[in-house]
């Protein structure tokens, strides 16, 4: 009999594709992104703070053994004091405990940690695939709870994380459930049966948690231009379009209501040519020197470190800034503290530093803008100077939605799309280690938790430093390229 787990389950009733991915990676998979690991890590950190609420508890480790972790763990439930990861099977279904808590009479309270502020449906789904086998193994457990990241928490430090989950007792709720259960197990089994299950994508493919393998499940068809590059055009608009044989944008009925950007983008992308407006360009242009372009960085930690702060807030760490002082005149000047105190009085010191008083501040999107209030919220004594650099902010990317449209940016202005459709290959971000913002975050957090060696620091924060100069730069470049471009 096929031997599972409680998220392999949760990937059968999300996908069975994804399920036999689980139990069969497909070629040339090499395992969880850096995102997804960045994921993982902020559960494992998130498990420690929960264990670290309930002192004499003991941590079932073992995780290659697993025969020896569940033997381990029946035999300290003679004891009653808390188990973490507590190992125990039933009927070929192997689950790990995020709490086991000993209660009056020797009974037991599961506790499900999420690293979650929200609490999802599916989460029931966890606690009773738990729930189910510990009853099955013969564990005495009477109530089932779920401990979700308590967005309120305002960490006051000494390590005290207390009040940092909310606790909610779904015993009821998970006892509804226990009969579906071995329905799960038999869907999840049979849909394995006889090779990979044939499914089409859709909205199961980010319903429960976003499939890692998403790239191995092609449409059935090659489409040229398909309805997904129209902005703001809902996951459940497409599906009721393919629902009726509407896959590229040239099968889109005449009257099919679009808002007028759709119908821009639509334009632009089949006729193949490029738009810049004639106000864009005159907008860019009449930017007054010197001008700064500006990029943040910013790490959120599920548990917080720093005094002051809540679960998952933002906090900047590092800037880069292409000061040009005249055309063909530029300076690059940068800012990152990763060594674990609270990086943002010096960020805005040095920030403040270099941005002066007067010339026109570019970023792209107005998250610099929240950064910077959010700053000014938390160290009052610069309110004035950030109020004074937020009025001279200039959104790059509010500009180019305004006036600039391009084929090969397939209805997105984020930079990843806009860059290589109008500077190319030469600006990619795929030569650069660290392509992307989340993956920033993540080595930002391990640099700031000290989880690495001396001599990857060195190299991870020159990673960092490359990523976001590149940001700036390619800003910079794609200023010059607009107000001498010839297109219309």
């Amino acid at each position: 009999m096929l031997r599972l787990s409680k998220s392999k389950i949760i990937s059968g009733l999300q996908c069975p594709r994804k399920l036999w991915f689980d139990l069969n990676p497909p070629e040339g998979w090499q395992g969880p992104d850096e995102s997804l690991q960045f994921l993982f890590s902020q559960g494992h950190r998130v498990g420690e703070a929960a264990q670290g609420l309930f002192p004499g508890g003991t941590l079932i480790e073992h995780f290659d053994d697993l025969e020896k972790a569940q033997e381990l763990s029946r035999l300290l439930l003679r004891e009653p004091k808390p188990l973490f990861e507590a190992a125990f099977s039933y009927q070929d279904v192997l689950v790990r405990t995020d709490l086991l808590l000993p209660e009056e009479g020797g009974n037991y309270r599961l506790v499900e940690v999420k690293a979650s502020v929200d609490l999802k449906a599916h989460y029931l789904l966890d606690c009773a695939i738990q729930y189910w086998v510990l009853r099955g193994a013969g564990v005495p457990v009477r109530r089932a709870e779920l401990a979700h990241i308590n967005k309120e928490f305002i960490y006051q430090g000494d390590g005290d994380y207390r009040g940092l989950f909310n606790f909610l007792d779904v015993t009821d709720r998970v006892k509804n459930l226990l009969w579906e259960v071995p329905c799960w197990l038999e869907w999840c089994r049979r849909a394995v049966e006889e090779g990979p299950p044939e499914v089409v994508p859709g909205g199961q493919c980010e319903e429960f948690y976003a499939c890692p393998y998403q790239g191995y499940c092609g449409e059935e068809e090659e489409v040229e231009f398909p309805i997904s590059f129209l902005p703001r055009l809902s996951r459940k608009k497409i599906e009721e379009l393919n629902a009726r044989g509407i896959r590229d944008l040239r099968e889109l009925p005449e009257d099919y209501p679009l808002s007028e950007r759709q119908k821009w983008v639509k334009e632009v992308i089949l006729s193949g040519k490029v738009y810049v407006s004639d106000d864009l360009q005159r907008k860019l242009s009449s930017l007054p020197y010197p001008r700064y372009y500006l990029d943040f960085e910013t790490l959120k930690l599920a548990v917080p470190i720093w005094k002051g702060t809540r679960p998952y807030e933002m906090i900047p760490f590092q800037w880069s800034c292409h000061v040009e002082e005249a055309p063909g005149c530029v300076y690059h000047y940068d800012f990152v503290k990763v060594d674990g105190e609270d990086p943002r009085r010096n960020f805005i010191e040095s920030l403040l530093d270099v941005l002066g008083e007067e010339g026109p501040v570019i970023v792209y999107t107005n998250f610099e803008e929240r950064m910077l209030k959010s700053i000014a919220d938390f160290l009052p004594f610069y309110q004035e100077k950030v109020k004074a650099v937020c009025t001279r902010l200039e959104d790059l990317c509010e500009i180019l939605r305004k006036g600039y449209c391009h084929p090969k940016m397939e209805g997105s202005w984020s930079l990843k799309k806009v860059v290589p459709a109008l500077l190319g290959e030469e600006f990619s971000y795929e030569s650069l280690e660290i392509k992307e913002g989340t993956l920033a975050e993540a080595v930002g957090v391990a640099l700031t938790l000290n989880e690495v060696s001396e001599e990857e620091r060195t190299r991870h924060i020159s990673l960092l430093k490359k990523y976001c100069r590149h940001d700036t730069e390619v800003m910079l470049e794609i200023v010059k390229r607009l107000v001498n471009s010839d297109d219309k």
